[in-house]
């Protein structure tokens, strides 16, 4: 990890940083064909992205290719580059903010993809497809027979 120059201006630093944050993520290995990297650096945070092949959700017998983005702001840059262990936490949440991301594209109850990332509030997406419904009736019926069951034995 960096070791600092005290007398390093903050420009030295945020060079550092790249280099190290750079040289960090050649070492992750995820997915086959999957690679982190920074795509670019921006006048207050630099952006890292997951990039590689997966199927389309919508057609599966296509491949697409995966790009998702993630800005780190130069504090934060800081933070993750401080130790590995801050750097291996940062990377594996970040790719289970991209696995959510793709169980959402991929996960479907009757036919309907109720957490679709692409569609906005999931919160109110589900509610909207679903429109708080209940369980069938044999769900229904088995609760109130435990309910009843359950009274009896407090007598």
């Amino acid at each position: 990890m960096i070791m600092w120059d005290p007398d390093a201006t903050q420009d030295e630093r945020l060079r550092l940083m790249l280099r190290e944050l750079r040289l960090l993520l050649s070492r992750v290995a995820y997915r086959p064909g999957w690679k982190l990297a920074v795509d670019r650096v921006e006048p207050t945070s630099v952006r890292v992205e997951v990039t590689g092949p997966v199927l389309d959700s919508d057609q599966p017998d296509r491949e697409t290719r995966l790009v998702v983005p993630r800005y780190i702001g130069f504090h934060e840059l800081e933070e993750v580059t401080s130790s590995y262990s801050s750097f291996v936490r940062w990377v594996h949440d970040f790719l289970l903010e991209v696995e959510r991301h793709e169980c959402g594209e991929w996960f479907r109850f009757d036919g309907r993809k109720p957490f679709d990332p692409h569609a906005g509030d999931i919160k109110r997406q589900v509610d909207t497809l679903y429109q708080k419904e209940a369980l069938s009736s044999v769900f229904g019926m088995m609760r109130a027979d435990a309910s009843s069951a359950f009274l009896s034995l407090k007598k």
